[in-house]
């Protein structure tokens, strides 16, 4: 068991059963346990790449081929480690990516909903 902190949230986690995918999809998933700080690299590894591509979809299919996890392993990392969904966590990190924008421009906000 470890403690394992993203964005301010600290959470304990233990090993978990996964299937792991090579990223070649010709490959069939072999299962095994990942190690902590195996899940905590693959985790990471991935919020890396979520947040370098914010600006573009992401969906499991993108997810997967680029953790080389299958959908249930993802999901289950996420709520370990955030205690929500993956694609929660994305639309979370790409409203606090606008927020700053929307502050100081407000014309680019909606407009009042009791109008």
């Amino acid at each position: 068991m470890f403690t394992f902190a993203l964005a301010g949230l600290k959470t304990r986690c233990e090993p978990l059963p996964i299937v792991h995918m090579s990223r070649s999809s010709t490959t069939p998933p072999r299962s095994r346990t990942l190690a902590i700080e195996e899940q905590k690299q693959v985790f990471h590894r991935l919020c890396t790449w979520i947040e370098e591509h914010l600006d573009e979809p992401i969906g499991w299919q993108e997810l997967m081929r680029e953790s080389g996890l299958e959908f249930q392993v993802i999901h289950q990392l996420f709520f370990q480690y955030t205690s929500t969904s993956p694609m929660t966590w994305i639309r979370r990190r790409r409203e606090t990516r606008c927020l700053p924008e929307l502050e100081r421009n407000p014309s680019l906000r909606l407009g009042d909903p009791q109008s």
